[in-house]
């Protein structure tokens, strides 16, 4: 039984390695849980990045509470400790953002068409 195969959107393009076996189209094909399979790790990909995005977003606010509060002057220093830690979440969630959208771009592309 063949797997069923599955034509990319209107619109969009499809680049991969795993081509049909009919090999006198020249269009690949790949199928729909393939395809379902990609969107899924590009979704929980953003969804990741969000949640660094919203970890360093209350360390950043932790930190200039506790800084600016006369209440928190014994642990000032911790308040100092999550203003450095913030910016350094958000990069490491970049860094993971663009180097697994890079290594599943790097084996298929869907996308739109220009």
């Amino acid at each position: 039984m063949e797997p069923v195969t599955f034509q990319a959107p209107p619109g969009y393009s499809v680049r991969c390695f795993f081509y049909s076996k009919n090999m006198q189209e020249n269009k690949p094909k790949l199928s729909l849980t393939d395809w379902l399979a990609i969107e899924r790790t590009r979704l929980a990909n953003e969804r990741t990045f969000l949640a660094y995005f919203r970890t360093a977003l209350a360390l950043l606010a932790g930190g200039v509470t506790i800084v600016r509060l006369d209440a928190f002057q014994d642990v000032r220093w911790l308040g100092y400790a999550f203003l450095v830690l913030a910016p350094l979440v958000f990069l490491v969630g970049l860094w993971r953002l663009f180097s697994v959208k890079r290594r599943v771009e790097g084996r298929f592309y869907v996308g739109k068409e220009k």
